[in-house]
């Protein structure tokens, strides 16, 4: 029987920034950063500072295909250390103080949730289920997320969230799959998880020994994923009604 589902953040409950956001959240921290250079008497040349954001980024997503994340205190190093300005000048002080311009970016120009979003939680809060979320961060971390969150007004439905920011482990390993479970008090049998990606969620989630949807919004993994997925919902309607015959509300034969 069904306890809990878990939630894949970005594209499934929050939409990734519209198209040019990331261009924005980047000039965002590049002027913040800049900002905070000159503050400690440095002065940085616009492309070098973007030319070191690039490269350090280059770096962060070798690493992250290892599945471990890195702290955004060491990502700022990286990216400083590649910086011909700040060689050699590289103090904790400054990097903390690089810190909030960095990872707040984000709440400048918001990614909007889902459609949808906050009915969903609101039905499973009303069938008891637990709700938790298992998200990558990148740049932004969970401190910065709960914040996103919770000026959704969708903070208060989870019951338990993990991100990678604070596990130091990144999707598709089993481990920050396991961290949510313990975190919402259930075994993996009991349990589902939904995301938008192939190998992040669906062979991470079964790794862990989840059962796994698919939320295929545009078809384009729908043949591929429906090998591993325990389903492929095309939106949160069709995923609630198979929450429902998971929970026993509805026989197989009416997803």
């Amino acid at each position: 029987m069904l306890s809990a589902i878990t939630f894949d953040l970005w594209n499934t409950l929050l939409i990734n920034a519209p198209e040019g956001g990331e261009d924005y959240l980047k000039r965002c921290r590049l002027e913040g950063i800049r900002t905070v250079l000159q503050e400690h008497g440095m002065t940085a040349d616009a492309k070098a500072l973007e030319a070191a954001y690039d490269a350090a980024g280059a770096k962060y997503k070798e690493i992250w295909r290892t599945c471990v994340e890195i702290p955004p205190r060491d990502q700022i190093t990286i990216m400083l250390s590649l910086l011909p300005a700040a060689r050699g000048k590289v103090t904790p002080q400054l990097v903390a103080d690089a810190e909030k311009p960095y990872t707040e970016a984000i709440l400048q120009r918001p990614p909007p949730l889902a459609e949808g979003t906050k009915e969903l939680l609101a039905e499973l809060r009303k069938r008891m289920l637990r709700i938790g979320l298992i998200s990558n961060t990148g740049r932004t971390p969970g401190t910065v997320l709960r914040k996103l969150l919770a000026a959704h007004g969708v903070l208060e439905y989870f019951d338990a969230l993990v991100f990678s920011s604070e596990t130091g482990v990144r999707k598709p390993a089993p481990e920050i799959f396991r961290s949510a479970l313990a975190a919402l008090g259930v075994t993996p049998f009991a349990a589902l998880h939904v995301g938008d990606e192939f190998e992040a969620d669906m062979i991470g989630a079964k790794r862990a020994g989840l059962r796994a949807v698919l939320l295929d919004r545009t078809g384009n993994y729908r043949d591929v994923a429906a090998q591993f997925a325990d389903a492929v919902v095309p939106d949160f309607k069709t995923l609630l009604r198979c929450v429902d015959v998971l929970c026993g509300h509805l026989g197989k034969t009416n997803i």
